[in-house]
């Protein structure tokens, strides 16, 4: 039996490589050469992954908001020391690793974070309005198999076990110290060469992430004195622009794709389009692009898994995210 072919995924090399035949060989103008590019879908791809297990998501305060999964920043290219898809167990690796809360932007560690999304913008040279073109998730999950509103089972109506798509946004440091002093608990980071340093073996930078969904807001704690504390707001149930809900009291493994484009146009979140969405158990409000849209270089996009109410389970087996940008 003959083997699946592996689509390629094109480097940034590769694509300027194409785009530089087809102007000279085909003395094409560049209009034109974007147009075919992009109707190819000839674009960067970053995908990562957890798979191989399961992750529970259970109602109750502490765990039913559970990021399951990030990607890596829209601008970079993961290299072979950066993992891409690991166990659904593993919590210590930057693609899963939980984030942190924090109010002010300007207390996070960031003194070289613009240095660095220049050097990606100058290495990759973004083309188009819009820098990302589309964002591929892909969900295999249940909830625990019953229970649910009644005349609900089997369709997305009534379920209370969800995905939500959450932004990050890179920040960069320099000093590893100034990192390191965050303890036992680190945020979420991964490594690159100063590219302003001549031995990039030993200098390196220490990228991490500030959350910019869900929001972050500000909490008075019932101690004595009284302290403020920061944490993540969560809606309690399904909002218009939830990514996908679980069928209701449904025991079997769902496998569901959702594409966002930069292309998508459904503004009218109850139009007769929206409605679809609702029917195949995404938010009404989630396919009117505007999220891909917005992406810039240096974005990071998340998963949350989420539970809401007594006995509901958000069983999740695996979670990916492949995100498609233009050179």
């Amino acid at each position: 039996m003959a083997e699946t072919p592996v689509p390629h995924t094109p480097s940034v090399e590769d694509i300027l490589t194409v785009k530089q035949i087809l102007a000279t060989k085909g003395k094409l103008p560049l209009e034109l050469i974007d147009t075919i590019i992009d109707f190819a879908e000839y674009w960067i791809k970053t995908t990562t992954c957890r798979t191989d297990g399961e992750v529970r998501v259970l109602a109750g305060r502490e765990g039913e908001n559970k990021l399951l999964l990030r990607s890596y920043p829209i601008g970079y290219v993961p290299t072979k020391d950066n993992p891409t898809t690991i166990n659904m167990r593993r919590k210590d690796e930057w693609i899963s690793r939980p984030s942190k809360p924090w109010i002010e932007p300007d207390d996070f560690p960031n003194n070289v974070t613009q240095e660095v999304i220049d050097h990606w913008s100058r290495n990759i040279s973004p083309r188009g309005e819009f820098i990302c073109r589309k964002i591929v998730f892909s969900i295999k999950s249940h909830d625990q198999g019953w229970g649910g509103p009644h005349g609900c089972r089997g369709t997305y109506k009534g379920s209370s076990t969800w995905f939500d798509v959450g932004l990050e946004t890179v920040s960069a440091i320099r000093e590893r110290a100034t990192f390191e002093a965050s303890g036992n608990n680190p945020m979420p980071h991964f490594s690159i060469p100063d590219p302003q340093s001549p031995d990039a073996d030993s200098n390196s930078i220490i990228c991490t992430t500030r959350t910019i969904l869900p929001i972050t807001k500000r909490r008075v704690t019932a101690h004595e004195p009284p302290q403020t504390e920061a944490e993540f707001h969560f809606d309690l149930d399904p909002g218009l622009d939830c990514l996908q809900r679980n069928k209701t009291a449904t025991k079997d493994t769902t496998d569901h794709v959702i594409t966002w484009s930069c292309t998508d146009d459904i503004m009218d979140p109850d139009s007769m389009d929206a409605m679809k969405l609702d029917n195949v158990g995404r938010g009404r409000a989630s396919g009117n692009g505007e999220f891909v849209r917005n992406l810039k270089v240096g974005d990071v996009v998340t998963i949350w898994g989420k539970t809401r109410y007594g006995n509901w389970v958000n069983n999740v087996e695996e979670v990916k995210i492949e995100v498609y940008w233009a050179v």
